[in-house]
């Protein structure tokens, strides 16, 4: 396997994006990063065997340094992302999609600033992660709009709602997309197994095996605090439904192989971080929180309260 390149100079961020016949959310997930401030980011889309005039686009629109573009033959997600992570030269990782947009130009400097604060932290998840239960046997159902039937391939979410506190870290097995790496970890632990392909349960893997090495892996609620926002894996739509749930059960069932015996005895404590957090990074953490919430109030005077509240 080959090994992920360099740094070059002092990129701080590699944002790698896979996608397939989604020209128009593309259009608009790279938009979105142009409003980014104070981060030093570079863009690595992974063109999979599009037919919708993506690579076209791509050549006319990209310049090689900031957006840069790599072609695949329909690989899928996790191939897609390990080519990304291959190409990418930042000190930190993002696992990103084709249907997520920034909507703060800081959206990056709370997850980059934890990073940078806390070392420890191997991988961050921007939205929910999951803790691996031992199973005696996979249910056989799948049914991703309701955590419950859901806990058959995840059995436990840790989810923040809302404005639920951005100062609750959360340290789990693994998270799911979005996620930053430290590159270290890649070059010590190796990219996402392949064998997980065409997706699904591949990055779980990827973070157990981390752990496994004594590494943390922590999640903060970007998206419930809306600095990005994700419409729903529309490049994802291109599969039979009965496919892509066998593919999930089929993973899930090597990763349970793989990892029952040793998630017994790893620990996952899920309030661990907020013992260590300094008074200086609450402190931060809570002005943030207050000035972002007061930024909002003249679009809801506007527009009125979401719905959902």
């Amino acid at each position: 396997m080959r090994s992920v390149k360099s740094l070059k100079d002092d990129m701080k961020l590699s944002v790698v994006i896979p996608t397939h016949n989604n020209l128009e959310s593309l259009k608009r997930c790279i938009e979105s990063w142009r409003v980014i401030q104070d981060t030093d980011y570079e863009l690595l889309i992974i063109e999979d065997g599009c037919t919708d005039g993506t690579a076209d686009w791509l050549k006319s629109n990209t310049d090689g340094e900031q957006v840069r573009w790599f072609h695949e033959d329909d690989v899928y997600e996790t191939l897609s992302d390990n080519r990304g992570m291959r190409e990418s030269r930042g000190e930190y990782i993002l696992i990103w999609q084709d249907d997520m947009y920034i909507q703060h130009p800081k959206a990056m400097s709370w997850p980059l600033g934890m990073l940078g604060h806390y070392p420890e932290i191997s991988v961050l998840g921007l939205k929910r992660g999951v803790i691996v239960l031992p199973m005696t046997r996979l249910t056989g159902m799948a049914d991703p709009t309701t955590d419950a039937n859901f806990a058959s391939f995840y059995p436990k979410y840790s989810h923040y709602t809302r404005f639920s506190s951005p100062i609750h870290f959360a340290e789990l097995h693994g998270c799911v997309r979005p996620w930053i790496i430290q590159r270290r970890w890649l070059d010590e632990v190796g990219l996402l197994d392949e064998v997980f392909a065409p997706f699904n349960w591949d990055e779980i893997d990827l973070h157990l095996r981390i752990r496994s090495k004594g590494g943390r892996i922590m999640t903060i609620p970007c998206e419930q605090m809306r600095l990005y926002q994700h419409i729903g894996s529309l490049s994802t739509s291109r599969h039979n439904q009965d496919w892509y749930y066998g593919v999930i059960l089929r993973n899930a069932a090597i990763v349970h192989k793989r990892w029952d015996s040793a998630t017994r005895t790893l620990e996952v404590p899920l309030l661990r971080a907020m013992r260590t957090v300094n008074l200086k990074a609450v402190r931060e953490n809570i002005i943030f929180f207050y000035l972002y919430f007061l930024s909002l109030i003249p679009r809801w005077i506007i527009r009125g309260f979401p719905a959902h509240w």
